[in-house]
Order: structure tokens, then sequence, then C-alpha cells
């Protein structure tokens, strides 16, 4: 009897153990939020560094770079008109959720705040 309890025990902490791991954070991915102003605000983040500008329709409106320090995501992209735009988030990881600055070369700038998809 003592013996199938240890056995039934182990097979029940084995079983919460594989219930209590959450998958590694991941910055890749598509990302949707909106800007300080209401509008809308996509990229999609891609590996090696490749960071795409998505419009509302879905279609890439720029492209550029990112980086990921920490909780630090830094990135630049550019539009087919040539305005560039830096951006500077601070990653909530346990929530997947970004907030940040921008700013373009024509001297605008503002907020965004997005969500991983």
């Amino acid at each position: 009897m003592t013996f199938l309890a240890l056995v039934l025990s182990s097979l029940f902490m084995a079983c919460n153990k594989d219930n209590d791991t959450t998958p590694p954070f991941s910055i890749e991915g598509k990302w949707t939020g909106t800007t300080g102003n209401g509008g809308y605000f996509g990229m999609n983040i891609k590996p090696g560094g490749v960071l795409e500008r998505i419009s509302s329709s879905g279609s890439v409106s720029a492209t550029g770079h990112w980086q990921l320090n920490g909780n630090a995501l830094t990135g630049d992209y550019t539009f087919t008109s040539g305005t560039v735009v830096t951006m500077q988030a601070t990653v909530d990881k346990s929530q997947n959720k970004l907030s940040g600055t921008w700013a373009n070369n024509g001297g605008e700038q503002g907020t965004m705040s997005a969500t991983k998809n």
C-alpha cells in the first residue's frame, strides 16, 4: 500500500511540473497597438534583427532593424518616402506588452504601445 501511494504521489508531482512551465519569451512575432494620438501601430519583429512596420491593412509599409537588450527594445525603420523613424520601448515580457517613444527625421515624435499577437 505504501508503495502504491509513493508511485501515485510521484506521478502527481511529475504532472504538476509539466503544467507549471511557461514557454520562454521571444520578442519575434507580430505586435499591434496604438500611437499616442490613437493611430494604428503594428510591426513584425523578425529573426536576425529585421523589423517590418505593418500598416492597418496588413501590408509592409517600412523596413528596418531592431535590437533587444534586457527589457529595452530599440529600432529604426525607413518608409519608401524616405522618412526614417527611430523607436525605444520597454518590454514587459511577462505580459507580452511594450510601450515607448518614436521620433522621425521630420521632427515629429510621439508614444506607442503594443501587445504581441
